[in-house]
């Protein structure tokens, strides 16, 4: 009898140790994918923002923009591919930050990002020629 409850209580062992390590895989394999689909979407859609930096608080937002060069470089049409539920403008402000041209949004509530403006992005001296840009990529997307 002694024998027989350790086969049963081994035989679970294994059973356990098995699901533990099919989902432990499964995981692995997620993360993975996700890594690949995330690093192809960069490269298929170059000219998508860059986000640098994530800033978790109102505080630590403003301690952001202390380190932000406070004369604006220009303006650039709003990037939709950066999804918020409090952008309104047509348009984002570029500063200067550690040498680069970055903008900011807020992408959720207390939650900023900042972004390099890409490349490809046009900075104008203006906010009317920038909201222009932006009205002419929506009529151009079919969106307007």
């Amino acid at each position: 009898m002694n024998s027989f409850l350790q086969y049963i209580k081994e035989n679970k062992l294994t059973r356990v140790s098995s699901m533990l390590e099919t989902t432990l895989r499964e995981k692995t394999l997620a993360v993975i994918t996700e890594e690949k689909m995330r690093v192809a979407a960069s490269l298929l859609n170059e000219d998508a923002p860059k986000a640098l930096k994530t800033i978790n608080s109102h505080a630590g937002y403003y301690r952001h923009l202390a380190d932000v060069d406070p004369t604006p470089v220009g303006y650039t049409a709003r990037h939709t591919d950066v999804p918020s539920p409090y952008a309104s403008s047509p348009t984002d402000v570029v500063h200067k930050w550690n040498g680069k041209n970055v903008f900011h949004r807020e992408t959720s509530h207390k939650h900023y990002q900042v972004f390099e403006v890409p490349k490809t992005s046009k900075i104008h001296q203006n906010e009317n020629d920038a909201s222009d840009e932006h009205i002419s990529n929506l009529k151009k997307a079919g969106k307007l």
